[in-house]
């Protein structure tokens, strides 16, 4: 785990993982089993603001939320960062599939922030400079204080800062709709070339299955996922602050949840 965490820090920017036995453990030792290997790379925090739970299960839930996140539908999830509406986004995520659906459905997709840079800088050197201002995110409904749509928080970022990238069209779209929230044409145009930026940047591509797991460097890597059809698809994410994984975690402790290395291919598309 040691090694392979330097793998990720030193540019590679994932690390799959087989055998976790998360998909032959009862629900509470999954999440258990999530936790204690996520510490290896840092200190997992807690996902929603209401039922304040460190490992968050990756599954269809039926919601009526007008600001719904990725990980409750079964439809497609564009490239984005995880938590791009906090004011310091985890520097990793892990997901550790207890159950997936098909080949092709469901399946992760991996392009990184060197990559996507290069090619604007090569051809929309304007619209770089315009994804280094602020952008407002809006926080989906299901993790804002309240857990409800009429709790509206947004946090402004630039999408591009340093050595990081973050990025979701939705949140910032959401975060638009809102009276008095604006942007300007450039940074609206910037978004545009972003994303093509993304769709001509070479992609890898994980489906994971039952007991496999993947780690992200979320500040150098973008992920999307594919639709699924299969409402029993469960995954658990965690996501861990870059500290001392021997430090303690947050205050409250890991065990407060009340409530699987190999090769990803590239994906020619």
């Amino acid at each position: 785990m040691a090694q392979g965490k330097k793998s990720v820090d030193s540019g590679r920017g994932y690390l799959v993982l087989r055998g976790t036995h998360v998909d032959k453990s009862e629900d509470e030792v999954a999440q258990l089993i999530s936790l204690f290997t996520s510490r290896a790379f840092g200190t997992p925090t807690r996902t929603d603001k209401r039922l304040q739970r460190f490992a968050w299960p990756v599954r269809y839930e039926k919601t009526d939320y007008t600001s719904p996140t990725f990980s409750q539908t079964m439809a497609e999830a564009a490239f984005h960062t995880d938590s791009q509406y906090l004011d310091e986004p985890e520097r990793y995520f892990g997901l550790y599939c207890v159950a997936s659906d098909v080949q092709g459905k469901g399946t992760n997709f991996l392009v990184s922030r060197q990559q996507i840079v290069e090619k604007l800088t090569a051809s929309h050197p304007a619209a770089l400079e315009h994804l280094k201002s602020s952008f407002p995110f809006r926080v989906p409904s299901v993790f804002t204080a309240g857990a409800s749509d009429e709790d509206i928080e947004v946090v402004w970022a630039p999408i591009i800062a340093g050595g990081s990238i973050r990025f979701r069209r939705d949140t910032i779209m959401s975060a638009l709709a809102l009276p008095g929230v604006a942007v300007s044409d450039g940074q609206l145009a910037a978004m545009d070339a972003l994303e093509q930026a993304i769709s001509e940047a070479p992609a890898l591509n994980c489906h994971l299955e039952p007991g496999e797991a993947i780690i992200v460097d979320n500040h150098s890597m973008m992920h999307s996922r594919s639709p699924f059809s299969d409402s029993n698809r469960l995954l658990y994410r965690v996501r861990m602050k870059e500290q001392d994984p021997s430090a303690n975690a947050e205050q409250g402790g890991l065990t407060d949840i009340s409530r699987k290395p190999r090769e990803i291919t590239e994906d020619h598309r």
